[in-house]
């Protein structure tokens, strides 16, 4: 903020360099300052990445956006509720998802007080999707009908319901996991790591790819936007809005599809080095909601800062 040419610090702002965040992480995992001077940097790394999803360098750039970000949900100074140990503890959860026995072993304290903190601070990242995660202004910068996103549906696993009749509950079977689920669908933009759009989550028994395409506002979207998104055999039956697999495709079209499609398996498999989605999901359909949205911003952060993508 300016004020006659001159910067008025933010009151109560808490600002880390990569070196600081990577100290502060491992002082909270219990390492000594011997056993970090031992190693390599890469290993001290590594040990942070391990356990908070993304390297010092990401997490210290969350965490200064999350005290300066004009996104009033997502600011913790306004709440009032700044403590880095407390959102580093958000951050393993979503990266280990333990239980909260095993949380309150680590973190040293209670389970009530770590449920209330981390769930704010999930709350806090996930509402960064405001800033980090949009339909491009340039509207991809294709002319009417040309190229948008390519698109395609990503099942995570959960817990079972108790149905009043059955074993188990047809709405939300995932074929793909033979198990309770939901699902994504989920938008890349073609010529940059980015995700411009996601819907969910939808119960995975009664939401086909093709049914959320046409339900829950992408169709619409391209329709009003004037774009054509790249899917796969799932989507057929809109040819103007949705390309898929075709055998009159030449050599050079196939391959850019199948690159595309590529491209969303990588990218479900980096959301999914975060174990909260990668584990069967033990929370409410909410939280999943907002597990999601946290880990996709967090990964946003990883692409847009060059984040190698690999779990540990």
């Amino acid at each position: 903020m300016s004020h006659g040419g001159e910067l008025t610090p933010i009151e109560g702002l808490e600002i880390l360099t990569e070196h600081e965040m990577l100290l502060q992480g491992l002082y909270y995992l219990h390492w000594s300052d011997e056993q970090i001077q031992r190693v390599k940097r890469s290993t001290n790394i590594d040990r942070f990445r391990s356990h908070y999803g993304a390297s010092p360098a990401v997490i210290a750039q969350l965490w200064e956006d999350l005290q300066t970000t004009t996104i009033e949900a997502a600011n913790i100074l306004h709440a009032k509720r700044r403590v880095l140990k407390e959102f580093l503890a958000a951050m393993h959860f979503l990266k280990r998802y333990p239980t909260e026995r095993e949380r309150e072993t680590m973190w040293k304290f209670s389970e009530n007080h770590l449920r209330k903190q981390g769930w704010f601070f999930i709350a806090c990242i996930g509402a960064l999707k405001e800033m980090k995660i949009r339909w491009p202004h340039d509207n991809f910068g294709t002319g009417e009908w040309g190229w948008g996103p390519s698109v395609d549906g990503v099942h995570f696993t959960s817990e079972e319901k108790v149905h009043p009749h059955l074993p188990k509950d047809p709405a939300i079977f995932s074929y793909k996991h033979n198990c309770a689920g939901f699902t994504y669908e989920i938008g890349l933009a073609l010529a940059e790591s980015k995700l411009v759009w996601f819907s969910g989550p939808h119960d995975a028994g009664a939401w086909t790819d093709i049914k959320i395409f046409k339900e829950k506002g992408l169709m619409a979207l391209l329709k009003a936007k004037k774009k054509r998104a790249i899917g796969d055999g799932g989507y057929r039956g809109f040819p103007k809005l949705m390309s898929t697999p075709n055998s009159h495709d030449s050599a050079n079209v196939k391959l850019f599809k199948n690159r595309a499609r590529m491209r969303h398996e990588k990218y479900n498999g980096k959301l999914k080095t975060f174990q909260c989605l990668d584990r069967r999901f033990r929370h409410s359909k909410e939280r999943l909601q907002a597990c999601f949205e946290a880990v996709a911003v967090i990964v946003q952060y990883m692409m847009e800062m060059g984040e190698p993508m690999y779990d540990i």
